[in-house]
């Protein structure tokens, strides 16, 4: 049988991506750049990941859980990552 749904109409129902904490985020972070820089390298990175989770880091997530929050309350946005992904993966150069 033939149905005459657009794409995306199950969209809404699907189940949101939910938001790492920042400190699961920094860590996988580390975790990902870690074999890639020397000793030295690593205690800087650490130092700069801790730095930006004590100043800039805990309200840029609170804006990003802002962001998710008012798009799910509008029905406008399906995912915190679907506008940034179409954006840096679907939008022409």
């Amino acid at each position: 049988t033939s149905t005459n749904k657009s794409t995306y109409a199950g969209q809404g129902d699907l189940t949101r991506l939910p938001i790492p904490s920042l400190e699961e985020t920094l860590e996988r972070f580390i975790t990902t750049v870690s074999p890639l820089l020397t000793s030295e390298e690593k205690e800087t990175c650490r130092n700069e990941v801790n730095n930006f989770l004590q100043t800039d880091g805990p309200k840029l997530q609170n804006l990003l859980v802002e962001y998710d929050e008012k798009g799910r309350a509008e029905g406008t946005l399906g995912s915190y990552v679907e506008e940034f992904w179409s954006d840096a993966y679907l939008a022409p150069d």
